[in-house]
């Protein structure tokens, strides 16, 4: 699924400063956590299998357990097959939810029942219960994204995989320096996005015209 926001429109600059500054709204609730869960796992030929007693992964230290409301498909939730496949371990990278538990390393201000979006550890050996497509996953507590109010579920989870690859290629691999995301260029200078359509792409035209202004 691709998404194109305007990068001039009121919604889109709320989104930016709502996910970089927010506060959380304060949900006082206990929500109980189950034990297990529906989720699509790899079975023992490493196919995708529904199951429906996969543990629950633990909270991490560092991370936020959410409940999935829902999820995206990545290119590269296509291409772990064979020898990236470890059976019993859950599929999916991109999700949205809303938090349940949040670990006690997590600085970021998180409340019980916030809408929230990221990107799970899909196909992970070393945690199988961390992927994206069940009922409850772990996300990163200091990455997660706050979702707006007017922005559902669906819309959200299209996000998280775009924006990390994004920012990894336009501030670390293209070393353009991440203090205009503090003062944007004054000047502005070329940029080639080859492949502009694409989810990742047209996100990197909204990163640049937000911070650099120069498409």
């Amino acid at each position: 699924m691709i998404i194109v926001i305007d990068n001039s429109s009121p919604q889109f600059k709320q989104y930016l400063r709502l996910v970089t500054y927010a506060k959380p709204k304060m949900i006082a609730r206990t929500i109980e956590i189950p034990q297990t869960q529906k989720a699509i796992v790899a079975g023992p030929d490493k196919n995708f299998t529904i199951v429906h007693d996969q543990p629950v992964t633990h909270l991490e230290p560092n991370a936020i357990l959410i409940k999935v409301h829902a999820v995206a498909l990545n290119p590269v939730d296509t291409k772990l097959t064979g020898e990236f496949v470890t059976p019993g371990a859950i599929f999916g990278f991109d999700c949205a939810g809303t938090v349940v538990a949040v670990g006690s390393a997590v600085r970021k201000r998180w409340a019980i029942g916030e809408r929230v979006c990221g990107s799970a550890c899909g196909m992970d050996p070393e945690r199988p219960s961390g992927g994206a497509f069940a009922e409850y996953t772990l996300l990163p507590g200091e990455l997660a994204l706050r979702i707006p109010d007017y922005m559902s579920f669906e819309t959200a989870t299209t996000l998280p995989t775009a924006i990390n690859t994004t920012v990894l290629a336009v501030f670390w691999s293209m070393k353009i320096p991440m203090s205009l995301i503090d003062k944007p260029a004054e000047k502005s200078f070329p940029i080639l996005v080859y492949g502009g359509s694409t989810s990742v792409g047209t996100m990197v035209i909204q990163i640049l015209k937000r911070y650099v202004d120069s498409p």
